[in-house]
């Protein structure tokens, strides 16, 4: 799930995502300059806290 897909998935911008990330809250599986990609089931747990 990318950066984008996550946020729909949260109701949260992307700008909350990178927030998440620079906090340790969120941990992408795969990171370069132009996107990052999470583990689905990261996000569903997220989303139940």
């Amino acid at each position: 799930m990318d950066s984008a897909e996550a946020a729909e998935e949260l109701s949260c911008s992307m700008q909350n995502i990178d927030d998440l990330v620079k906090r340790g809250k969120l941990h992408p599986i795969k990171e370069d300059n132009k996107y990052r990609l999470f583990l689905k089931s990261e996000i569903l747990q997220r989303k139940w806290k």
